[in-house]
């Protein structure tokens, strides 16, 4: 984790509860413009294991990238 990494995932703006969009649960973070979607992690987890069941590289890496920049805001 570099410091532009961290740069590039504190620029979302601050945390805030924010309910998925995908089950209903809360949980605490930011959406960025780049990946717009107000999913929690457990359905993320399951979307990045259909896209590459589904052999959808590009989503996978997307999904992929969004785990990065939520993992280096903390």
């Amino acid at each position: 984790m570099g410091f532009w990494d961290k740069v590039i995932a504190n620029s979302s703006g601050s945390p805030e509860s924010i309910i998925c969009k995908t089950c209903g649960t809360t949980y605490r973070g930011t959406i960025d413009k780049r990946f717009p979607y107000a999913t929690c992690g457990s359905c993320l987890e399951k979307a990045d294991y259909n896209a590459k069941k589904d052999g959808d590289n590009e989503m996978s890496n997307m999904i992929q990238w969004e785990f990065k920049r939520r993992a280096n805001q903390w």
